[in-house]
């Protein structure tokens, strides 16, 4: 069943007869429970010894070993290296930067409110207008109901208290009432349905769209940044990057400034081994929630962590590693595939390269394409470019043909990343 997930949560539940317990895990860490973690630990080293021997009858099992001995356990040493050695912290620049991150919310959110003012009132007046409309509906059906209960007889007055007219009345009033003391307040930049109205009702801008549903898809921190940002095909706007400045400031607080420090002052942390869709490593909290993720810290983050003093075996000090386009390169090394060995070894454009060898366009063309759209990858703005733009419709015939074919919404050079073809 290549659908079923193969998680120890899945497998435990088909192959061992332990009623249900991966929840118990989040509840030992929310209530520091120690008992009921060395519980969990016992179960799931027990159902991991039942799965095994259940995986070691079944015909794919050289493939499970593979994965678990190669690609899991010889990771071991080093992950246990890695959260036996928690990082020291600057705790006076940690201070200073949980007031500074503080300190930047307010005048940001004041700048985002003053500019999303006039459609925010806009907004609270209609809503204040429909609201009026509904109470008035809801007054002339209580009325209705009155005259219903004043003409029953002495001992039936409780009847027509209400009506579906009344309960739909009611529930639109408190809708409404909801919407136009929502639009009344600050600019929510943690709300995606006031973010998609503003964006959308302000500037006409889609958000993302999912590929499987087609459906829209909420304004993430990517689809933000690319309105942030000027293109050929449109000016930037600002709106989108005091939403991130706030949301950037918040994380920091609310995600790694607001961090437990364990009993030392340090900041732990979990490495989860393939703890990735393909393979790689994650992190996230130590248990009983010390510390956090350190994949995806912020630059201006880092420097709060700082090396360990020197002593008479070792300098330690941190080094930042990190390789380009690399999951490319081992794979055209590894397989020694011809094409992707030209593309590394002659400096070219891998994804333009890719979109090429898919389409037949050459990539001087690809390039030309990608250099008109400029930063721009909106479905909503490379469509309407490509109706209405004399630019469009003066370059070669392969193109505009192989765009129509094959990415329509996207640049061919977009098309020519893995995800997209």
């Amino acid at each position: 069943f290549p659908e079923i997930e193969k998680s120890l949560r899945v497998l435990s539940s088909i192959h061992t007869d332990i009623p249900y317990y991966k929840d118990d895990y989040e509840t030992a860490r929310a209530t520091s429970n120690p008992e009921l973690l060395y519980e969990y630990n016992a179960k799931d080293a027990l159902a991991t010894y039942i799965v095994w021997r259940k995986l070691h009858e079944s015909k794919e099992f050289p493939h499970f070993e593979y994965t678990y001995r190669e690609l899991t356990m010889s990771n071991l040493p080093a992950v246990q290296a890695m959260q036996q050695a928690p990082f020291r912290v600057d705790h006076h620049e940690w201070a200073r930067l949980r007031t500074h991150a503080e300190a930047e919310i307010a005048p940001i959110q004041a700048q985002l409110n003053t500019v999303t003012t006039p459609w925010r009132e806009e907004q609270r007046v209609h809503f204040t207008k429909e609201l009026d409309a509904a109470k008035t509906v809801l007054a002339s059906e209580d009325s209705r109901l009155q005259r219903l209960r004043d003409a029953q007889p002495t001992g039936q007055k409780n009847a027509f208290r209400t009506s579906p007219e009344r309960k739909v009345a009611a529930k639109l009033v408190n809708r409404l009432k909801g919407e136009a003391e929502w639009y009344s307040g600050d600019f929510n930049v943690s709300s995606n349905p006031m973010i998609r109205a503003y964006f959308e009702g302000a500037h006409g801008t889609k958000g993302g769209r999912s590929k499987q549903s087609g459906e829209a898809t909420s304004f993430n921190e990517k689809a933000l940044q690319e309105l942030a940002r000027e293109t050929t095909l449109r000016a930037a706007l600002p709106e989108a990057k005091l939403v991130l400045a706030i949301r950037e400031q918040r994380k920091q607080l609310e995600g790694f400034l607001g961090a437990r420090l364990d009993d030392t002052g340090r900041y732990r942390f979990s490495i989860n081994i393939r703890g990735t869709k393909y393979g790689r490593f994650s992190s996230s909290e130590f248990m009983w929630r010390y510390g956090g993720n350190v994949m995806n810290l912020p630059r201006s983050f880092r420097r709060v962590f700082i090396a360990d003093p020197p002593d008479a075996e070792r300098i330690p000090f941190f080094v930042n590693l990190d390789q380009s386009r690399a999951e490319y390169v081992h794979v055209a090394y590894l397989a020694q595939e011809p094409a992707m060995l030209k593309a590394l070894e002659a400096n070219l454009d891998v994804h333009a390269w890719t979109a090429k060898l898919i389409t037949n366009v050459p990539m001087v063309v690809i390039a030309e394409e990608a250099k008109a759209l400029g930063e721009s990858t909106s479905q909503q703005e490379i469509s309407a470019w490509r109706l209405g733009s004399p630019t469009w419709q003066s370059m070669p015939e392969i193109l505009r043909k192989s765009a129509e074919r094959f990415s329509p919404d996207a640049s061919l050079r977009a098309f020519g990343k893995k995800r997209n073809h």
